[in-house]
């Protein structure tokens, strides 16, 4: 699968259409999937709960979707950025905070004012903890056990932080190592993964979370230094199993299985060839891609405030409603605060 003499150019066609480059279309609707995928797990338990269990596990797989994110943000920063020099790393990190923070804090903000009126009017059910607040506006909550959580699924870009700091030193690494000394640690980071997920599955702080986080997105990276090495004839194929192997997983109740035969597809779907790539990258799938932060980040504050309301028609009224609300919304949240949000370290540098 790996060609020791190819052109690290061919790297460049995997980054974001924002930076200026094209857009690798199947992995910005994997990310799409995947947000869905989180969606559902969280909605089954609370409005389904009584989904048959065969089910309602392929919907608590969900959790592995986030594993899938960490591993597609390695990849797709390493693709982008390669061997990022130090001196760079400033801007880099810049960008990173401009990515994650504003939409962040605009989510957060808004819940927590609506918690703060409903406290004001002796109408809040909602367990608020201010210091929770400030901890997680700073994304500090996956390393301080024990909090009250105001937007769960925000955990994961504390992770996420901690992975920007290193990344600039670990892309150093892989950069001035051989091909084989990569393909070592993509192995290594592999087995890594494997560990990770048997005895950490689903861990949302402390030790769990910070071991997710790291052995998913650096095995990300590993495979973005690789995937120049790809031969395109063996991309069609390789995505084929890669996606077997994901049904499997999913068949077997096995997040690892699942999580491991991404990490190859991601790998795989770098040239952009196949029919799993051009099944994923139609409009529709490719637009959840582009909204996936914004549904991630939406979802749960939003299923918070629908289930709170009354309805005819029980459960799937509000679910019809909570797909209604977050649709859009995540469109004009990717619109008006994310996308001018990536624009902010050009516009610092600039002034």
């Amino acid at each position: 699968m790996i060609r020791l003499a190819a052109s690290v150019g061919s790297r460049h066609k995997m980054v974001m259409s924002l930076s200026g480059q094209r857009e690798n279309l199947p992995l910005t609707a994997l990310r799409g999937v995947a947000s869905v995928w989180v969606v559902l797990c969280h909605v089954q338990p609370i409005w389904f709960p009584g989904t048959a269990a065969g089910i309602a596990a392929v919907f608590w797989l969900g959790q592995a979707a986030v594993d899938i994110f960490f591993v597609l943000s390695g990849f797709i920063l390493a693709c982008v950025y390669g061997p990022l020099r130090l001196n760079r790393a400033p801007l880099f990190w810049l960008r990173r905070v401009c990515r994650i923070y504003p939409l962040h804090l605009v989510v957060l903000a808004t819940f927590g004012g609506l918690t703060f009126a409903a406290v004001l009017l002796h109408r809040s059910g909602f367990e608020h903890d201010w210091k929770s607040f400030w901890v997680e506006a700073l994304l500090l909550q996956p390393f301080l056990p024990g909090l009250t959580p105001w937007n769960p699924p925000s955990w994961s870009l504390g992770i996420e932080m901690l992975c920007y700091t290193l990344f600039p030193f670990v892309a150093r690494l892989f950069a001035g190592g051989r091909v084989w000394v990569t393909i070592v640690a993509a192995i290594g980071l592999a087995a890594a993964e494997f560990y990770v997920l048997q005895h950490f599955d689903g861990a949302t702080s402390g030790q769990g979370a910070v071991l997710r986080g790291l052995a998913g997105f650096h095995l990300g990276m590993a495979l973005g230094f690789l995937s120049p090495r790809l031969r395109p004839s063996l991309a069609a194929p390789a995505s084929l199993v890669a996606t077997a192997g994901m049904a499997a997983g999913v068949a077997l109740v096995s997040p690892v299985a699942v999580v491991l035969s991404a990490a190859a597809l991601i790998l795989a779907l770098s040239p952009e060839l196949g029919p799993v790539a051009r099944a994923l990258a139609s409009r529709g799938t490719v637009w959840l891609g582009r909204v996936s932060f914004s549904i991630y980040l939406l979802h749960a504050p939003l299923m918070n405030l629908i289930q709170r309301v009354p309805v005819p028609g029980g459960h799937w009224t509000h679910l019809a409603v909570f797909v209604a609300v977050l649709l859009p919304m995540s469109e004009l949240t990717y619109r008006w605060i994310e996308r001018p949000g990536r624009r902010i370290p050009a516009v610092l540098l600039k002034a």
